[in-house]
């Protein structure tokens, strides 16, 4: 390259630099506020499942005990959001066996009154429970 040539480039200009900036502060910004909910949904999802094994074990048990495990687990995990809120579960037995559904929607407010809503579905049938978290009824 020639000399003359280098000294026309003159790298980003300052409008490229702020749209680069905002591009990237939103973005920043979206993640912040919807990260945090998924992590949260990733616990209401092994809380389940846990409920189905070892000293968890739900089968034959109360709805009460099945309130209270998922209480624990739900305080232990430190779950923040709508999940853990008892209103928000359906607890069904079926002779021995349970069907858990945990439906939840989180609303975290983004900019100004625009905000991010994500809802969330899970249902835990302890007749087979390889099927967890997963809700194949329609909404």
């Amino acid at each position: 390259m020639s000399v003359k040539n280098l000294s026309r480039q003159a790298g980003m200009s300052l409008t490229t630099m702020l749209v680069m900036v905002f591009i990237f502060g939103s973005m920043l910004l979206f993640l912040s506020q919807t990260v945090p909910a998924f992590i949260d949904d990733r616990f209401v999802k092994a809380t389940l499942k846990s409920l189905t094994s070892g000293s968890m074990g739900i089968v034959g048990k109360s709805p009460r005990v099945v309130r209270d495990n998922l209480s624990k687990q739900f305080g232990l995990n430190n779950v923040r959001t709508a999940a853990s809120d008892p209103k928000n579960w359906e607890i069904e037995r079926i002779d021995e066996h349970y069907i858990v559904i945990i439906d939840y929607e989180v609303r975290n407010n983004l900019i100004s009154n625009i905000d991010v809503v994500m809802h969330f579905r899970h249902r835990l049938d302890t007749r087979s429970p390889e099927l967890c978290c997963t809700d194949r009824a329609k909404r």
